[in-house]
């Protein structure tokens, strides 16, 4: 390996060397330092196909996570389109309607009621909470 090739071009390693020899240890380390070269640059390929490979498998989760997504926005979708879904909600604001009348009504007669007794104490707190949907 390496260590043929260095004791070649040592000068000791000359001395005793022909012409065709030399030249031998020459292409020999010219195929090394080829081989070298060749050697970082597949090091550098193989860097460049894992980064590569990593991008892949993150796009693929990205569109795995999208696809999961786009499925629940179509099921939400279809539920919007659903006729039982609108009248659900008719009646809960129906019912929101009523409570807020209701909240209404019973501030008014709570006022009354403390108007006609002025030594009762008042509800602040439930005074204000009714109030808020008053």
């Amino acid at each position: 390996g390496v260590e043929s090739t260095r004791s070649v071009s040592s000068p000791m390693g000359l001395q005793g060397l022909g012409r065709p020899e030399l030249a031998d240890a020459d292409r020999l380390r010219e195929e090394l330092a080829e081989l070298r070269i060749a050697r970082s640059g597949d090091a550098a390929a193989l860097d460049e196909a894992q980064r590569a490979l990593q991008e892949a498998e993150l796009t693929e989760r990205r569109y795995l996570e999208v696809a999961r997504e786009n499925r629940r926005l179509r099921a939400d979708l279809g539920a919007l389109e659903d006729e039982g879904f609108w009248a659900e909600i008719e009646t809960l604001q129906a019912r929101s309607d009523e409570g807020a009348w209701l909240a209404r009504e019973s501030k008014e007669v709570l006022e009354r009621l403390l108007a006609a007794f002025p030594s009762a104490e008042p509800p602040t707190a439930l005074l204000l909470r009714l109030g808020t949907f008053a």
